[in-house]
């Protein structure tokens, strides 16, 4: 994708996503130090770890700060797990998605593709489990449409 356009057309990215606020900031410090420890523990019970983050956006914002796609992957390679660690991510806007695809490209080996919604994502996340007799999931973004 060429220079980032933002704006509410949908051929644009969502004005929001053009600097990073500082909720944003505190969130994405949470989710980082949050799997910081997680990568250190689970791991241990040799189980298949499926993070899923349910609203994605674009990954990272045009003011270069990274979202929390790019924060789970970076925790992910520095935790060096020994056990299996797939991430997926969902964003439902085509342009999000888009730009998010390019974004994990250097993570293609953590991250799967970006997928349109969070149901498509849990989705996969369970067939993933079927795939294996254990399995642990975390989604931290996404709890606020589970309660």
């Amino acid at each position: 994708m060429a220079a980032r356009q933002y704006g509410h057309g949908p051929d644009q990215i969502d004005p929001f996503f053009a600097y990073k606020r500082e909720w944003s900031k505190v969130k994405d410090e949470i989710v980082s130090k949050y799997f910081a420890c997680y990568l250190k523990t689970i791991p241990k019970r040799g189980r298949r770890i499926v993070i899923v983050d349910g609203f994605s956006g674009p990954g990272n914002f045009g003011d270069g700060n990274d979202g929390s796609p790019l924060t789970i992957c970076k925790a992910v390679r520095a935790a060096h797990v020994e056990v299996g660690v797939t991430c997926l991510f969902a964003e439902a806007h085509p342009v999000h998605r888009t730009v998010l695809a390019e974004t994990l490209q250097e993570y293609a080996g953590i991250a799967e593709p970006p997928l349109p919604d969070f149901p498509t994502a849990l989705a996969r996340a369970l067939r993933l489990a079927a795939m294996q007799r254990s399995f642990s999931t975390s989604i931290p973004t996404a709890l606020k449409t589970l309660t």
